[in-house]
């Protein structure tokens, strides 16, 4: 008896849809399962534009990079309470997301220029100088302690 090609072709289709759904993991998107955090954790507000979208999700990823770098962009004087590093832009000390860097372009630009800093190889001290380079001359920076 001789098989015609669909027989010879279901068992390997099978086998197609069964590793792409074991690779798809789970329905994460690819952004999710690289650390991102999943949409539907993000407040409405971060929703504003893409860029407040990346800057926010660039923030729960490098929080500890953002805690070490300052911001210039008035919310030492405006934020209540005042901010005193770039994280608290986007989150909040007690964890919770800020509104502020949704809605704060300066905040956004800062943020992944200090991450596309660090992709290069800067140290923190290093990405702070860059910084204050480039951003001091828009405001007082926040009262962010160097980087050891």
């Amino acid at each position: 008896m001789r098989t015609t090609g669909w027989f010879r072709a279901a068992p390997v289709a099978a086998m197609l849809v069964l590793l792409s759904l074991a690779l798809a993991g789970c329905g994460a998107t690819r952004g999710e399962a690289q650390g991102e955090v999943p949409k539907a954790n993000l407040p409405a507000f971060v929703y504003t534009s893409a860029a407040s979208l990346e800057s926010y999700r660039l923030a729960v990823r490098e929080q500890a990079l953002l805690e070490q770098q300052p911001c210039y962009c008035g919310c030492v004087t405006t934020a209540d309470p005042p901010h005193r590093n770039l994280k608290e832009c986007f989150i909040k000390p007690d964890g919770s997301f800020e509104e502020h860097g949704a809605t704060c372009d300066l905040c956004g630009k800062i943020a992944l220029d200090a991450a596309d800093l660090k992709a290069q190889g800067l140290s923190p001290r290093e990405i702070r100088a860059a910084l204050d380079a480039k951003y001091l001359e828009y405001g007082k920076a926040t009262d962010t302690p160097w980087p050891q």
